[in-house]
């Protein structure tokens, strides 16, 4: 169940509208790339931009990820199946997200497209964070734990 979240599934066109997950599936680990338009906000005017995330797909990737995190014990050999995401909290009112995926569900290894749009109505700094379920496998044994991923703080100024 989605919670204390504006989502909304994404047109099909915004892939190509700047959010290349190509370019990180040839990346080994997990990575995210914030776009800096996001640091430059400002109250009132319109802001767009892309957030692209390659989800770890094993604990040593996880572990290795200082804006994810997760609950509990994750074996660095653990295979990780998929991550969900349930909540995401600290936007900035005026700001929703958005998915290029429905469902919010990611395998791990996965790239993602996530956009952060609309008019900031207050200044400050904002750190969002998208909660999720992590679900892996390690020796035979399935688990799901909460995970948290931290997304680099939107700064938003005055006019």
């Amino acid at each position: 169940m989605l919670t204390n979240m504006r989502v909304a599934a994404a047109e099909p066109t915004a892939p190509a509208q700047g959010c290349d997950t190509q370019q990180l599936q040839q990346t080994t680990g997990f990575e995210m790339r914030f776009d800096a338009r996001l640091r430059n906000a400002v109250v009132g005017q319109r802001v767009q931009a892309p957030i692209v995330v390659r989800f770890p797909k094993n604990g040593a990737e996880l572990h290795a990820a200082t804006e994810l995190r997760c609950e509990g014990l994750i074996p660095r050999g653990a295979h990780i199946t998929q991550l969900q995401i349930t909540q995401v909290t600290g936007l900035p009112r005026g700001v929703t997200w958005r998915s290029a995926k429905a469902d919010l569900t990611f395998a791990g290894g996965e790239s993602a497209c996530f956009w952060l749009e609309g008019t900031p109505e207050t200044v400050g700094q904002h750190t969002i964070e998208i909660s999720s379920f992590g679900s892996g496998v390690y020796m035979g044994l399935s688990t799901t734990n909460r995970c948290t991923l931290r997304i680099h703080d939107i700064v938003v100024a005055s006019r």
